[in-house]
């Protein structure tokens, strides 16, 4: 997805990067239990050249752009479904 920060487009990937930078939050994000603050950390720790990018920027763009806001939420919901289905006994 990409972001929209005072004219310049960043890209944003949710993989392991972020996930990793995200530790703090894991059980939150695994529950489904998100808040804006965990949001905006997961969006700025998806951009990978952030240059001078600040947590700040990301804060007021993903406020201004729900539809990025959306994106993010659906990519929690099908990372959610993914454990859920790994949780998921195996037939023998």
């Amino acid at each position: 997805m990409i972001l929209k920060v005072e004219n310049k487009e960043y890209q944003v990937k949710i993989g392991s990067r972020a996930l990793l930078a995200m530790q703090g939050s894991v059980e939150k994000l695994s529950e489904g239990n998100v808040d804006f603050d965990v949001l905006v950390d997961l969006c700025y720790e998806g951009i990978k050249d952030k240059g001078d990018l600040t947590r700040e920027q990301v804060d007021n763009a993903l406020d201004d752009d729900f539809n990025v806001l959306r994106e993010l939420m659906e990519e929690l919901a099908s990372l959610r479904g993914l454990a859920v289905e790994a949780k998921k006994p195996t037939a023998k």
